[in-house]
């Protein structure tokens, strides 16, 4: 199955964000934002992760209790 990664608003207000921090998970948020606010699972972790799909499950998983990221 495959799961579409999408930005909240609140995403998507951090996407504009010029006070970047050194957490992983603003990789993530960019690379989203770039993709016109929707991604796969599997595209963010090759791009974002270099295939290391713990890290990437790890991110997402916090996004999603913070409210930035939203799977479909």
């Amino acid at each position: 199955m495959i799961e579409i990664i999408s930005l909240s608003d609140k995403g998507n207000a951090l996407s504009h964000s010029v006070r970047r921090s050194n957490d992983i998970g603003w990789n993530a948020i960019y690379f989203i934002s770039k993709n016109g606010g929707r991604c796969t699972r599997d595209r963010l972790c090759t791009f974002c992760y270099g295939g290391d799909i713990a890290t990437t499950n790890n991110v997402i998983r916090n996004l999603k209790a913070k409210g930035i990221v939203v799977g479909e």
